[in-house]
């Protein structure tokens, strides 16, 4: 926010989630969860994501930054859902958080940060 305010640039918000079909499971020989816990799941990472997108354009919006906001839900790679809209949206620069969360080779980012900065066309700063 404050990097966009003080270069009078424009403000992508993204939050992508990703969404489960019903169909798809990690263990094939543990039964798939039923239909209505992914679709709980869904309205669930769907409200947060409004919650958080919504929280960033309003505080963009007192500082008389323009905010751009986006929801994506993909079943496919969270880490070229972003990627890809960077490329879409000819963005300079992509600021987001990591947990540090993973395995010994995630120590410092966690897997979708360091996804993204290895796959970005563009400048990555990953805030902690």
């Amino acid at each position: 926010m404050d990097l966009a305010e003080k270069y009078n640039a424009q403000l992508f918000v993204l939050n992508v989630f990703r969404g489960y079909p019903e169909y798809i499971t990690a263990f094939p020989s543990i039964p798939a969860p039923s239909g209505k816990a992914f679709e709980d799941y869904e309205a669930y990472a769907r409200k947060a994501a409004v919650e958080v997108v919504g929280r960033a354009v309003s505080i963009a919006e007192k500082k008389d930054v323009k905010a751009k906001p986006k929801i994506s839900e993909t079943i496919g790679s969270v880490i070229q859902t972003i990627t890809d809209y960077a490329v879409t949206e000819k963005i300079d620069l992509i600021v987001m958080g990591t947990r540090g969360m993973g395995g010994f080779k995630k120590m410092l980012l966690g897997s979708v940060s360091s996804g993204v900065v290895t796959h970005a066309h563009c400048t990555v700063l990953v805030v902690r």
